[in-house]
């Protein structure tokens, strides 16, 4: 199950900027197991995905390892090749920070029109709901008493808010909503929601249950 080719563009993505210097950091490498381990044994793809925020738990290890392994190599084979290994890494680093591969990429940090419309709608969103929102949205709403990542916790929220756009979020076969002008009813798991619309820009609603 580790042997899939997702799972190893993880672990190239991780160790090329560092040029492969962490597996020759001998323990120091210890700190890095339980987070990459945990990270490739997962089902959800976004946990081995090098481009999450979910990697944080792992870096930090990493860049000691890659230090540890330089050092390591250096003692054992002295010379200019040191500078060579540094300069792959630098040109690995430099393309996987480009826009085309990254979204952490300094060229998405502008909001565009689709989110500044999001922001208005969450802008709506009253102070002590409670609340079922699609997973971008849910930091935004850090603030609120409860927070769900939708659909979980549909029932006990008085509000949801979701980007009909993109919906269902991820592949959620058990649920689905239909609207009727300011109604929209929303099934999931077999319970029937009705809401009113309390807030919509774009494809973006805040739905208010009735």
């Amino acid at each position: 199950a580790l042997m899939t080719a997702d799972r190893l563009v993880y672990v190239v993505a991780m160790l090329g900027p560092l040029a492969l210097l962490p597996l020759a950091g001998g323990w120091d490498l210890i700190g890095a197991l339980p987070a990459v381990a945990q990270n490739l044994l997962s089902a959800d793809p976004v946990l081995y995905n090098y481009r999450a925020q979910y990697q944080a738990f792992a870096l930090p290890f990493l860049m000691v390892a890659a230090v540890g392994g330089y050092a390591r190599l250096e003692r054992r084979r002295p010379g200019h090749w040191p500078v060579a290994v540094l300069v792959i890494a630098m040109t690995v680093s430099l393309a996987l920070d480009s826009r085309t591969v990254n979204n952490l990429a300094p060229a998405r940090f502008r909001p565009t029109p689709e989110q500044r419309a999001a922001y208005r709608v969450l802008a709506a969103v009253p102070p002590g709901a409670v609340v079922s929102a699609q997973d971008p949205y849910v930091p935004h709403l850090s603030l609120r008493p409860l927070v769900f990542v939708f659909p979980v916790g549909i029932a006990k929220s008085d509000h949801v808010l979701i980007d009909t756009g993109t919906y269902p979020w991820r592949n959620l076969p058990g649920t689905t909503m239909t609207r009727d002008g300011d109604t929209v009813t929303i099934v999931s798991d077999g319970a029937e929601y009705r809401y009113a619309v309390a807030a919509e820009a774009g494809t973006v609603l805040l739905l208010r249950q009735r």
